[in-house]
């Protein structure tokens, strides 16, 4: 087995790759999601805190509606003034917050530079209607968020198509494995596919420099291959 091993300063490259600034998502939109008002396990907790939950593609983010709590605890209720639960999705000039209100049903409010939508407020919605919001604002925006522009800024990138990571093919690829840094290790990807030109299994590493990368890596993989061919270790 051919094992080439690369170390770079941000997102993984294959060999040869070009230099960039943007993840090319050919098929699908890419949206920077927060929670507010809630912990990691979506409880409401009336905390004014943003947790990020990084870049993901629309379809991987829309599934978190349905962790949405229905309820609010007595102590967040019984508090003098409490944040919302609410799961935030943004793409640069447009956000769709929805949140829970404290009769069990869900609210987006709206933004949308491009459209001239300021505080557009949507009452009585439930998670599919929720999700219909999210896409009818969100969908077939273009490039990728400024958040994660500025993380890459001009620095390798992976570029992922709709059949292929860079040069190789999705059909090709048998496994991708993510892994987290440890306490004496750097964060690493590991790519494992079959390189037709040689007809043979060949094994990629590359070590992520910059660990708050890792999350983002993995849910963009995660989003073309599937939880079947992408790990997270």
């Amino acid at each position: 087995m051919l094992i080439l091993l690369t170390c770079i300063n941000n997102i993984i490259y294959k060999r040869n790759s070009p230099l960039g600034a943007e993840i090319v998502m050919s098929s699908q939109t890419l949206v920077d999601v927060n929670l507010q008002g809630m912990d990691h396990n979506f409880v409401p907790n009336g905390s004014y805190d943003v947790i990020g939950l990084g870049v993901m593609p629309l379809e991987q983010a829309l599934l978190l509606l349905e962790r949405m709590p229905r309820s609010y605890p007595p102590h967040v209720l019984a508090l003098e003034e409490y944040c919302p639960a609410a799961i935030i999705f943004a793409h640069n000039d447009a956000t769709v917050l929805i949140a829970l209100d404290t009769d069990g049903s869900f609210y987006a409010i709206i933004d949308d530079e491009s459209k001239g939508i300021e505080n557009k407020d949507v009452a009585d919605l439930d998670v599919e209607s929720a999700k219909k919001i999210v896409r009818e604002y969100l969908e077939g925006k273009e490039g990728i968020p400024s958040s994660l522009i500025a993380t890459l800024n001009t620095r390798p990138v992976l570029y992922v198509y709709s059949d292929k990571i860079n040069d190789i093919e999705l059909r090709d690829i048998y496994r991708i494995i993510v892994k987290k840094p440890g306490f004496l290790s750097s964060p690493k990807i590991i790519i494992e596919y079959r390189e037709p030109a040689l007809n043979k299994p060949v094994r990629m590493e590359a070590i992520i420099r910059e660990k708050n990368s890792v999350n983002t890596i993995y849910n963009v993989l995660l989003g073309v291959l599937g939880p079947n061919k992408v790990i997270l270790k």
